[in-house]
């Protein structure tokens, strides 16, 4: 069966309290060595808004963060340092998504794309809510 017109969907406002998984770890290594060079937690503590969207095709997940400020500032010094790197986003010791840092990431905002399944999308946002395990950063 053919349906006639586009389907539209309205979303609600995406539930932003704190779930009990693992963090997620913003993580660039060496490329030759595999050396850790940083690490950033994205935790309940360093996001204050993170929700998952789709592609303009709709296929592809999005997921949408918006930090902290000690966070934000952390991201933009890594990812001004290591432009054209590729960053590890690791759940639990377990690499999810593997994007490449394409320029620096400033003003607090990120976006990521290249997920390879909506399931994996979902576990990266439910990460950014958990609980925090490093040290808290302070916000200047």
């Amino acid at each position: 069966m053919i349906l006639p017109a586009v389907a539209f969907l309205l979303f609600d406002e995406p539930d932003m309290s704190v779930t009990d998984s693992a963090p997620l770890i913003f993580s660039v290594a060496d490329p030759d060595s595999g050396k850790a060079l940083a690490d950033i937690e994205f935790c309940t503590d360093s996001v204050v808004h993170v929700a998952m969207d789709f592609s303009d095709r709709g296929h592809q997940p999005i997921i949408n963060f918006t930090l902290a400020d000690a966070a934000a500032q952390k991201l933009a010094e890594v990812t001004t340092r290591y432009v054209g790197f590729e960053a590890s986003l690791v759940i639990d010791g377990r690499v999810i998504s593997s994007p490449r840092i394409n320029e620096p990431i400033t003003g607090g905002m990120m976006q990521v794309t290249g997920g390879d399944t909506i399931n994996d999308a979902e576990q990266i946002v439910q990460a950014a809510r958990g609980h925090c395990t490093l040290p808290k950063a302070k916000d200047k």
